[in-house]
């Protein structure tokens, strides 16, 4: 027997005091900035007390009314709403600003180090932020070449300095001309589909036209551009081939070592024995003189025979013709 399970009471959740507070028309004015409904495009919050910031001003000028209210003797922090590119490409920016002037005493100066992170918070999201205190360091040319910057790409195509001409129509017909131009030097030709089976793949066509192989198939035998892989069949073939063909070293040495031997054992068989020749040599005169003497002198045995045979007919004869030699005696 086990008790049953327990649970602990949850701790309560954390919360962050903020270093700095604000007033509540603060929240409002941020909110009025971002809108895009608004004209409003900029705001400036200043020290109430030594702990709370409220809303200084706000305006439509941008930059330039921000840089109007900044004074030697105060902190501020601004927000502003700007945009970068031309008409061609615009888009929003949001700019968060620290002013420190230079007159400003040291206790409040020290007060941006615990409170500029809290504002930074309370305004939110912004494409960059800067931290001066002299307005020579924030012009309209440095915040735009920041918001370049941090933005990564550039669509600024150079009418804002000689003053808005669109370049659209100029821009597609170059980019049609540049498109043609490289279509010609291509030699890539018409589409052809296949009707049969090609002989090491198979082809398949995902367009909606009858296939000749289930989706699976297909898809194993496209490449992630959706044309028909064959480098893979190449590939599985140059292993087996290379697996199946012994190296050419290899080869080439084996062929090497044994043509000598296959040259001895050829010479060896057309040419015959030293002592065979010699013992042929040793025969042929006596086996020439036998036959001679064989030519020669009959064979006793067939003489014999020769008599044999012809010992009969003589006699023969010789009984045939007694008679007639006696009926001439009469």
């Amino acid at each position: 027997f086990f008790p049953p399970p327990f649970s602990l009471p949850l701790p309560p959740p954390l919360s962050f005091a903020m270093n700095v507070n604000f007033t509540p028309d603060v929240a409002a004015a941020i909110a009025d900035v971002r809108s895009d409904a608004s004209d409003t495009n900029w705001l400036v919050l200043e020290y109430q007390d030594k702990k709370t910031l409220k809303v200084e001003k706000t305006g439509s000028d941008g930059l330039a009314g921000i840089l109007a209210e900044f004074a030697d003797e105060k902190v501020l922090y601004a927000f502003l709403r700007t945009f970068s590119g031309d008409r061609e490409s615009k888009r929003v920016k949001f700019v968060f600003i620290v002013w420190i002037g230079d007159s400003a005493g040291g206790l409040t100066k020290a007060r941006v180090t615990t409170h500029k992170g809290d504002v930074a918070k309370t305004i939110g999201h912004v494409h960059c932020d800067f931290q001066v205190s002299d307005k020579d360091d924030l012009t309209e040319d440095i915040v735009t070449k920041r918001l370049k910057a941090v933005g990564g790409a550039d669509y600024d195509l150079g009418s804002n300095s000689v003053g808005y001409e669109s370049q659209a129509d100029k821009i597609k017909k170059s980019a049609a001309e540049a498109y043609k131009s490289r279509e010609k030097e291509g030699n890539v030709g018409g589409v052809v589909y296949e009707t049969a089976a090609l002989p090491k793949s198979t082809p398949c066509d995902l367009s909606g036209r009858r296939m000749v192989a289930p989706p699976t198939e297909a898809m194993s035998n496209t490449n992630l551009s959706g044309n028909l892989d064959v480098k893979k069949w190449e590939a599985e073939e140059g292993k087996k081939e290379e697996q199946a063909a012994p190296a050419p070293a290899e080869a080439e040495k084996k062929e090497e070592e044994a043509a000598p031997a296959e040259e001895e054992k050829k010479e060896e068989a057309a040419a015959p024995a030293p002592a065979e020749e010699e013992k042929e040599e040793e025969a042929a005169p006596a086996e020439e003189e036998k036959k001679e003497e064989e030519e020669a002198v009959p064979a006793p045995a067939e003489e014999e025979k020769k008599e044999e045979e012809a010992a009969p007919a003589e006699e023969k004869k010789e009984e045939e013709a007694a008679p007639a030699e006696e009926e001439k005696k009469e």
